[in-house]
């Protein structure tokens, strides 16, 4: 049981994928090998490792349209835009309805923040998998949305943290940030973010129990 933290944390900074929307990168994965066979699993959805046009695109440097023609023409195949956009997105599964009620409960008395690496393509599909559980804009419960591509910078790097912390006047040691990547948390944890990383099988519902929320 982890000490409860609750009266110690002024904001708390959620991340998205794997946090508050379920992933399952395989799906994108399975997808992808049955198209390009030689695809290395390792950089295509690593957390740690990623190939520099992903990356590029994560912050906005290179458009959907773009980065389809970067993997297109790395692996040297030829798949169309519509069955490329379907394979890309197949690894956002649902935002459950019980979750997302939790986190309305949690930002009626926090400051509540969101800060995801995401791309265009991923940021347009989760709209559409959060209006199946609700009638209410995806950005109304959050102070503040911070995703990658609209920053131009990602996590884990500690000036993405640090301009979170600086634009909303907060204080690190009293900011709690939840993510699933412990590469991230460390991004976080360097410079006093109180980080919490979310463990294989434990939900975010959980998590905020254990910490006191």
């Amino acid at each position: 049981m982890l000490r409860s933290v609750k009266n110690g944390v002024d904001a708390v900074v959620l991340d998205l994928g794997g946090v508050i929307v379920n992933l399952d990168y395989g799906r994108s994965l399975r997808a992808f090998q049955a198209l390009i066979p030689e695809l290395d699993p390792g950089t295509f959805c690593g957390k740690e490792h990623q190939l520099p046009f992903y990356s590029r695109y994560e912050v906005g440097a290179i458009s959907s349209e773009e980065f389809y023609f970067d993997l297109m023409q790395y692996y040297g195949v030829k798949i169309d835009f519509e069955t490329f956009c379907q394979s890309w997105n197949a690894m956002i599964l649902d935002l459950p309805k019980n979750r997302w009620q939790r986190i309305s409960r949690l930002s009626a008395s926090t400051r509540l923040f969101l800060f995801s690496n995401i791309n265009s393509l991923h940021e347009k599909r989760l709209y559409e998998v959060h209006q199946e559980i609700s009638d209410t804009p995806f950005d109304s419960i959050f102070e503040k949305v911070y995703f990658s591509h609209q920053m131009g910078m990602r996590k884990p790097d500690p000036k993405a943290f640090q301009r979170i912390l600086d634009e909303n006047q907060l204080t690190p040691d009293r900011t709690l940030f939840i993510d699933d990547s412990e590469h991230h948390v460390e991004g976080a944890r360097s410079i006093g973010i109180r980080s919490y990383q979310l463990k294989l099988g434990q939900t975010l519902e959980e998590l905020l129990a254990e910490l006191g929320f």
